[in-house]
């Protein structure tokens, strides 16, 4: 900005900074990876893009993210928005299928997505208590015994595609 007045200026430097009291995350600035392998280890990504009213990026601004429904762990976490407003955080979970996370800012909460692990494919096993035989066929060559297997990974969870 220059001032100048007689043939005399003066210049200075001047800087807007977003409203952080308006901010809030729009739901199509808020998302989740999935397909993170239920093992307490993998992790899923939730990123939120936090603005204010006017479209500026918030930085340096607590955003809050909780699972609502699932196993996913931390079950709450926080993270602070880095320059380009922008907040991340990992969930880890022993329990397959999705689970609902949230992400908050000041008092504006977005709307839930899913988050989801998939069973350790890479323990799958068949426990006795998971196998089953019927017995009893007329030895016929029409009638039939039944065989059952439930394939599950280390942490109970029904492994598909076996």
């Amino acid at each position: 900005m220059t001032a100048e007045v007689n043939g005399s200026s003066q210049t200075v430097n001047t800087t807007f900074v977003p409203d952080d009291t308006t901010a809030a995350i729009a739901d199509a600035d808020f998302t989740v990876t999935s397909g993170a392998v239920a093992n307490n280890t993998d992790t899923n990504t939730l990123t939120a893009i936090v603005k204010d009213a006017n479209g500026n990026a918030v930085s340096g601004i607590t955003v809050t993210f909780d699972v609502t429904t699932g196993a996913a762990t931390p079950a709450s976490q926080t993270a602070t928005t880095d320059a380009s407003g922008v907040a991340t955080a990992t969930s880890v979970s022993l329990v397959a299928g999705d689970n609902q996370v949230t992400a908050k800012v000041n008092s504006n909460t977005t709307a839930a997505k899913a988050t989801s692990f998939i069973p350790d494919g890479g323990t799958a096993a068949i426990a006795d208590a998971d196998f089953t035989v019927t017995s009893g066929a007329v030895a016929n060559n029409t009638d039939t015994n039944t065989l059952t297997a439930i394939v599950k990974d280390s942490n109970g969870n029904v492994v598909s595609k076996y």
